[in-house]
This record gives structure tokens, sequence and C-alpha cells, in this order.
């Protein structure tokens, strides 16, 4: 019996020894990527002046694929994405002026790779933009493309001072037609991105890492909403914009909403198809909030009536490397009576990570210490099957507001006749 109970473990020790040699070419890469809520990586490349970022900030929901996070990149541009067993896929890429749906999610990163048997991918995406730069959304043309992901090496770096063993070395090459583009990317267990190349053509770009979510060697600092997102009334912020159009920000005089003594402030976007949407912010002890919305385009109002506390746009406190979200549920009312309009059922949701501290030059001059902010914000209006979604970048001067954003908005419909479309790009500068 004794021989029996000895000779039964070492036999399955045996087997377990034998499984992992015959599987230990390939590598795992859980954990290689993080993908909560509130990662974020700010990575510093020669000849650029503020950093480049990537976030995960938001959630929506991707048609025919199902809920999905969103990876925040430069200039607006986002990833729709999604976790699953066989690793994270792409369900959609979005550019300021247009996006690109794959017909079945694409592999970004798979779960475990083997160096010596590349992943190969083809797929044909579907092109979304305004024909001509007029009129409505629609397709506009497809993509026949080759995804190659390869393991090209398994390296220790020093990473925020530490040692970290087994980085992998993973190259994406995507290949539309003739033009070829190759992506390296340095992964770091539990921490994500360290490195970053992207090549095209003779073209190369390096983008090293600066700073990341959860780094335990560098002191979290913290500054006061107040003092950052002034509300002066009186004041009228005049921006240059991507178009050349005029766009301002001005802050009214205060208004008691219900309990809230609030500031409007106007947004004067033309480009928009609401132009002059008014905002009523108030701060509480929670931080800044937004007890109603005036929509232009509807003659109406989103408001949050008693006895609904409003969404909290900002905390009172924004703290680098902190991840912040506020969701409520406000009424469609009809302006100026507040008449609530019972039959709807909407939410609304802020989300926001302040990423890093940075000195912005706009036209209006140089700017020392501002907050720079991942933003995210979406609207749900159920009745109507249809989300807004709002995902972008904004920077803070202290004592001046906002001198840099770069925002757009989304329109992501459930029903299958309609075509998902941008409705307002926001690339302002504070002006002199």
């Amino acid at each position: 019996m004794c021989c029996r109970r000895i000779v039964g473990p070492a036999v399955v020790c045996g087997l377990m020894v034998c499984l992992f040699a015959a599987n230990a070419a390939a590598l795992v890469l859980t954990g290689y990527f993080p993908v909560q809520q509130g990662r974020f990586w700010n990575f510093s490349s020669p000849g650029d002046k503020l950093l480049s970022t990537w976030s995960i900030n938001g959630t929506f929901t991707e048609r025919t694929v199902g809920s999905v996070f969103i990876l925040q990149q430069d200039n607006c541009r986002f990833l729709s994405m999604r976790d699953e067993w066989g690793g994270l896929y792409i369900c959609g890429e979005y550019d300021p002026d247009k996006y690109i749906i794959p017909e079945k999610p694409v592999l970004f990163l798979p779960r475990e790779i083997d160096p010596d048997k590349p992943v190969i991918t083809d797929v044909r995406i579907k092109v979304f933009s305004i024909p001509a730069g007029k009129g409505d959304f629609k397709e506009t043309g497809q993509i026949n493309r080759t995804i190659t992901i390869s393991l090209k090496s398994v390296e220790d770096m020093t990473v925020d001072k530490q040692e970290i063993r087994n980085c992998a070395v993973v190259e994406r090459t995507i290949k539309d037609g003739d033009v070829s583009v190759v992506e390296t990317i340095w992964l770091a267990p539990t921490i994500g991105p360290v490195k970053r190349a992207v090549k095209q053509g003779n073209a190369e770009k390096i983008y090293t890492l600066k700073s990341y979510a959860g780094s335990k060697l560098q002191q979290v600092r913290s500054f006061s909403t107040k003092d950052y997102f002034p509300l002066t009334a009186g004041t009228t912020r005049v921006y240059k914009s991507h178009d050349g159009k005029p766009a301002s920000l001005e802050i009214k005089k205060q208004e008691k909403i219900d309990q809230w003594l609030t500031t409007p402030l106007v947004y004067n976007m033309p480009e928009s198809g609401s132009p002059n949407d008014i905002f009523y912010y108030a701060f509480t002890p929670e931080g800044l909030v937004l007890p109603q919305i005036f929509r232009s385009a509807m003659r109406g109002l989103t408001a949050f009536l008693p006895p609904e506390a409003p969404v909290i746009v900002l905390p009172g406190i924004l703290k680098i490397g902190s991840f912040f979200t506020s969701a409520a549920y406000p009424r469609i009312c009809a302006y100026p009576s507040r008449t609530p309009n019972l039959d709807f059922t909407t939410e609304i949701q802020y989300s926001n990570i302040p990423v890093c501290i940075e000195d912005v030059t706009v036209p209006a001059g140089e700017f020392k210490g501002c907050i720079k902010i991942s933003l995210f914000s979406i609207s749900r209006a159920f009745e109507f099957k249809m989300e807004k979604v709002r995902v972008g970048w904004q920077w803070l001067a202290k004592g001046k507001g906002i001198v840099k954003l770069e925002q757009v908005e989304f329109g992501n419909f459930f029903l299958p006749e309609r075509t998902n479309e941008y409705s307002c790009k926001q690339f302002w500068e504070l002006a002199k």
C-alpha cells in the first residue's frame, strides 16, 4: 500500500513534466496586456513635445458583437476590443473622420503564442465615412487585410527601476494590399506595453514607456478641480479649431436650479449638429456635477430632477493615475418648463483618468504644469435604441481651465438600418 501511494503521485508528476516539456516553446501571454478600466501608458518619442498615451477608459455596445471596452490612443483614435479565451480581439477601429469594422473580430494579441508558429489572419473589413466629405456616413469601401502576429523574442528588461523577467517582444504586421505597417510591442507581465516601434516603408518611430497606471515608484500628485476648472462668470475663451471656424466657451452668470447654484457654459461648436449646447455646472463636495444640459438641436433639456443626483463630471480632487467614474439617470424635459417626458429612460456616464502633467504650447502661449485627462462619456437612450459616445483628451491649466481639447462624439445605433456616424469633432487650442 505504501509503495502504491508513492508511485501514483510520481507517475502523475512525470506526466505533467512531459506535458510541460512538449509545450515549453509556447508563451502564455495572460497578464501581459492588462485591460482593466483605468489602465494607461504614457510614451515618449524623439521629436515629440507631448507624450503619446494609451488608456483603457469606457465601454459601449458594439453592434453584432456586444459589450466592448475602449482602448484610447492619440488624436482621438480608439479601438473597440473584447477580452476572450483566445486572446484580445479588435472589433472596430475608429478615427475622427472614418471607422472600419471587420467581418469578424480580429486577433490583437493571442492568449498563447509559439515563436515558431506565427498567427496569420485574413479578414475583410468595411470602411465607413462621408463620401467626398459631404452628406451622411455610408459604407465607402472594403479592405482585404492580412495580419501576422509573431513572437520575436523573450527578454529581461528594467522597467520602473525593477528587473522584469520574460518580457515578450511581439510583432504585428498589417498588410492592406501593397501597404504594410509593422508594429513591434515589448510587453512586460502585469505592466503591459513598455516599448513600441512602428515602421512603414523606411520610416520608423519608437515610443518608450515614461509612466503607467500602477507605478509604485512615482509619487501620486493631486490637485483641486476648482483650481483647474474655474467657473468665472462673464468669461469667454476663444479657441483655434481644426477647421478654422470660430469656437468658444462662454461662461454665463449663475442660475439656481433646484438646490444647486449652477454656472452655465455655452459650447459654441459651429461644426456640430448641436452648435450652442449649454452645460450647467456646479461644485459640490463630491466634485464638478452637471445638473442640466440644454440641447440646442432638440430645443430640450437633459435634467437630473430630484431626488436623482446629478452625474459627477470630475471628482473634487484630481489624482494622477486615478480612475473615476459616475453614472446617473436623467430625464428628457421640455424647454423651458422642465416638464419631464416619462415615456423615455436615459442613462449618462462620465469616466476620466488624469494621466500626467505636461507643459502645453497653444496660440495663447505656453502653460506650465497642465493636467492631461483621458475623457469618456456616454449617453444612452434606450427607447431610441442608440448611444452617444464621447472619447478624447483635455489639458487643464491652473486658473485658466481648458487650454487644449481633443474630443469626438460618435453615434452608435442598435437598429441595423441606421449607419453609425460621427456627429461632432473638437480639436481646440486656446487662442490669443
